[in-house]
């Protein structure tokens, strides 16, 4: 009896164990990427040139659009020197979508927002991303771009995953795709 109550003790211990040790597959969504157009742009605190500066843009930067307050955008941002994600606001047009990404390497293709779920897939380098006119959305913090097709060679291939980006970085010349 004791054995018994003993055995399954460990054993609903070592379940909950590992069932407290799950992670989430899928990170939230972080927002549409846009690409900063002139550098020197001001990120503020707030919606309006009043309110502190948070960092300083460099041209070609990407960011998570997240809303519009009047003529100011609140976006998601990598600030490096403090190696963390900021939110801040941006004037409206500082940073524009864009249609079109290629790859400046190859990139491996992962099936979830996770290193350890690689498909066993590649998108060549120079490849272009996501060419089916869909938004670009970067997940997990700006570190995973969502990919739903890519055009190497000329030939037009479906493969759904995830591929990474390296937005967070110092500079946008150290991403992994051209934005």
């Amino acid at each position: 009896m004791k054995r018994t109550k003993r055995t399954m003790f460990t054993f609903a211990f070592v379940l909950l164990l590992l069932l407290g040790l799950q992670v989430p597959t899928y990170a939230a969504q972080d927002g549409q990427i846009r690409k900063v157009t002139t550098g020197g742009v001001n990120m503020r605190s707030g919606p309006g040139s009043s309110y502190s500066v948070i960092m300083t843009l460099s041209q070609g930067e990407a960011l998570a659009y997240q809303s519009t307050s009047g003529d100011w955008d609140y976006f998601k941002g990598w600030k490096y020197t403090t190696s963390s994600i900021v939110n801040g606001y941006v004037p409206s047009g500082s940073a524009v979508s864009f249609t079109l990404a290629t790859a400046k390497y190859a990139l491996s293709i992962y099936s979830s927002e996770s290193d350890s779920s690689y498909v066993g897939y590649d998108v060549p380098a120079n490849a272009y991303l996501n060419v089916d006119t869909m938004a670009f959305n970067s997940y997990s913090n700006l570190y995973y771009l969502r990919l739903t097709s890519y055009v190497s060679g000329g030939t037009l291939n479906y493969q759904n995953g995830y591929v990474h980006t390296n937005f967070r970085t110092s500079s946008p010349s150290n991403y992994y795709i051209n934005i």
